[in-house]
């Protein structure tokens, strides 16, 4: 019977980058000896416009990832996103700028920012544009960095709603976040959903363990 042990512990914010650091480059290497392409390379033969721009830049850019914020530049960027947004140019040069190459700290001070000069979470605005793939990708990118676990409660109540279970998306999200934050995910869903969701999801992966 397989088991997950979850730390007393919760690792840093920086640990966490670290480790999903390594875990890029791993993929990065893996996808190179396997199929002798990069992740660019990938992307761009498979994805088509906008997706293919914002994903590129994801995966290619360098992201400095020191605890550092400038709250000038934080406010200055929250007003281009917002305008961005405003006019539904999601794949606008500077969305994906900004994503991707600001670190995480300074990233959660422009979208606290934005929240405070335009009155609403920038994920929320972003869903008022449309229900499109480019608008729920860019609200994914959006909560893995201000709050990863509302992604992952996201995933899971997903996982195990309507026909059936999506075992692969359940357990990815339970043991990807295992020694990481899965009090914090149990807690998103137990405030974002209703009680007898966090019940269904583990009582579902009890029996995914059991069984393996």
């Amino acid at each position: 019977m397989a088991t997950l042990k979850v730390p007393d512990a919760v690792p840093s914010p920086t640990q966490d980058c670290e480790r999903l650091r390594n875990a890029v480059q791993g993929s990065k290497a893996g996808l190179l000896f396997l199929f002798d392409c990069s992740f660019e390379e990938a992307i761009a033969s498979e994805v088509s416009l906008p997706i293919r721009k914002l994903l590129v830049g994801l995966v290619s850019s360098y992201r400095y990832d020191k605890e550092l914020v400038d709250m000038n530049i934080a406010s200055s960027e929250a007003s281009k996103l917002h305008e961005a947004i405003k006019r539904k140019q999601l794949d606008h040069d500077d969305i994906v700028y900004v994503l991707s190459t600001r670190n995480m700290y300074q990233l959660r001070a422009t979208f606290k920012c934005y929240q405070q000069k335009f009155g609403n979470p920038i994920d929320q605005d972003i869903e008022s544009c449309g229900e499109g793939v480019l608008e729920s990708l860019l609200r994914v990118v959006i909560w893995c960095i201000q709050s990863p676990e509302k992604h992952f409660a996201e995933v899971i109540g997903t996982s195990i709603t309507g026909l059936g279970t999506d075992e692969d998306s359940l357990t990815r999200a339970i043991v990807t976040r295992a020694e990481i934050d899965t009090m914090k995910i149990r807690g998103s869903i137990s405030t974002s959903t209703e009680l007898t969701l966090m019940v269904q999801s583990m009582m579902t992966l009890q029996g995914i363990i059991e069984s393996s």
